[in-house]
């Protein structure tokens, strides 16, 4: 279901004048999946970690780096709250986002967003 919603959304930001409608919708869903990840229920089920790199998949690297903080802490939350009461797909999906994540806001590829190139991260070193 949310395939076929990104698609739609995918579609109407084709037009310059409902591409803010589609951030702000795509910053939305992103908030309420990071937000899934701190539910207890998140422990035993599919908590929206899957769907949330469907969406960071599609974005650009500036728009993800805008939200990277929300996630990466949703991500680490999942991680870092026991490791045995998470569910394991949910702890191996939210590690594979988290490094999905990190390269996408700060690998070479960063720089393709254009703007500042690297956000508020810091230096290399």
């Amino acid at each position: 279901m949310l395939t076929a919603l990104l698609s739609d959304l995918d579609a109407l930001a084709a037009s310059p004048a409902d591409s803010a409608l589609v951030d702000a919708v795509h910053a939305y869903l992103l908030r309420e999946l990071a937000h899934a990840a701190y539910d207890a229920d998140a422990h035993e089920a599919p908590c929206g970690v899957l769907e949330m790199a469907q969406l960071i998949r599609r974005r650009e690297p500036r728009w993800v780096l805008q939200h990277e903080v929300a996630v990466a802490t949703a991500l680490l939350s999942l991680c870092l709250d026991g490791s045995g009461d998470v569910h394991p797909d949910n702890l191996d999906a939210a590690r594979e986002l988290m490094l999905e994540l990190v390269r996408k806001c700060h690998g070479p590829s960063a720089g393709d967003g254009g703007g500042d190139g690297g956000g508020d991260g810091g230096g290399d070193g």
